[in-house]
């Protein structure tokens, strides 16, 4: 699926995603690491990911992330930048799931970092982006809402070869946020990925809103355009921010949806994700 993007916004995701400095290479280290420590059936690592298995709780870093609407982010240009950003740990979301086992999950989740010279080790952002709190039931391996959806959740993503406390590329504003999904056996991952494939089965599902004020309100200064741009098409002067979504309407992609009454988009994604370590 093509993104409704002009080519000169294009180029400039590309070169988001293409950004290095001496810190781009340890995720590659790592990924072998975790590969290594993989049990014989696939699933999430065993060894130091995490190093001391707790039956009734468990972090999943999500790193796969197939965003299926609305259609410029839904696109491969988008998609593939997601996602090597999720490689490189410029992209951190971590889910904690505590009470496995019982029926009724406490569940919290939002943006997170790399905890510098810890192996397989992550921190939420609490501060800077606050995590959200949930409750889903659990049924077998499978996992859902358990009532209304999440309110909002910014979750935070940076350019390749940059991480927290630099400014990120863009904040993704989710309202409305509900997951789903199945955990693999021993509930170390949900989904799956192989990584000399290049391949990931995702068992995750997540849906959200955005706003088209949110949307407005949300720069991506690398690319000199807001997400309302980059979502609808509508893109004004480069590098001016403030004329975008202002063009007569309809918009290359309306919106879809309402959140209190207020215009928005629909954003569906599936993800598969494994275990980790998370300091408190």
């Amino acid at each position: 699926m093509a993104s409704n993007a002009p080519w000169w916004v294009v180029a400039a995701l590309l070169g988001a995603g293409c950004a290095s400095d001496d810190t781009s290479g340890d995720a590659d280290t790592e990924t072998e690491a975790e590969a290594e420590a993989a049990d014989a059936n696939g699933d999430s690592p065993t060894g130091a990911c995490p190093a001391a298995p707790d039956p009734s709780e468990v972090v999943i870093r999500m790193e796969h992330l197939a965003m299926t609407a609305p259609p410029a982010m839904a696109g491969a240009i988008f998609t593939d930048l997601m996602n090597d950003l999720l490689q490189a740990e410029s992209f951190v979301w971590l889910t904690r799931f505590t009470g496995l086992g019982t029926g009724t999950l406490a569940v919290t989740t939002g943006s997170g970092h790399k905890v510098p010279e810890r192996d397989c080790t992550y921190a939420y952002l609490a501060t800077e982006y606050p995590p959200a709190d949930t409750s889903m039931t659990e049924s077998g391996l499978e996992f859902a809402m358990a009532g209304a959806p999440i309110p909002v959740a910014r979750v935070a993503l940076w350019a390749r070869g940059t991480a927290w406390p630099r400014e990120p590329l863009t904040v993704l504003p989710l309202r409305e946020l509900s997951i789903h999904g199945t955990f693999l056996s021993g509930r170390l991952a949900i989904g799956s990925c192989d990584e000399v494939e290049g391949t990931c089965v995702d068992a995750g599902a997540l849906e959200s809103r955005v706003t088209v004020s949110d949307a407005m309100a949300t720069p991506i200064p690398t690319l000199g355009i807001t997400l309302c741009g980059l979502i609808s098409g509508d893109v004004g002067t480069p590098a001016d921010m403030t004329d975008d979504c202002t063009s007569p309407r309809p918009w290359d992609d309306e919106p879809d949806t309402t959140v209190g009454g207020e215009e928005a988009w629909t954003l569906t994604g599936t993800f598969s994700g494994s275990a980790v370590n998370v300091e408190p």
